[in-house]
């Protein structure tokens, strides 16, 4: 069976610095059905995850990062 490869958008409440951000999206790319996490650097409080939706949901993706610590809510897309 195929991946379906879907994204999702999570705003980041919290003004994190750099560092913060890069660990946070390490710690969402260790799910293994996350393909990549990314935050631009001119959208601190945006991050992107692009994931197969086969094996993991959006809610639990939004869980991996609140379990960070950090408060955060799903965007529409």
């Amino acid at each position: 069976m195929a991946d379906a490869i879907a994204d999702v958008m999570i705003h980041v409440d919290e003004t994190l610095d750099r560092d913060a951000l890069k660990r946070l999206e390490a710690a969402v790319r260790e799910n293994g059905c996350v393909t990549s996490a990314d935050v631009p650097e001119n959208r601190p409080h945006m991050m992107l995850v692009t994931y197969n939706a086969r094996c993991v949901s959006a809610r639990e993706i939004l869980q991996l990062v609140t379990g960070q610590g950090v408060h955060a809510e799903l965007v529409g897309m």
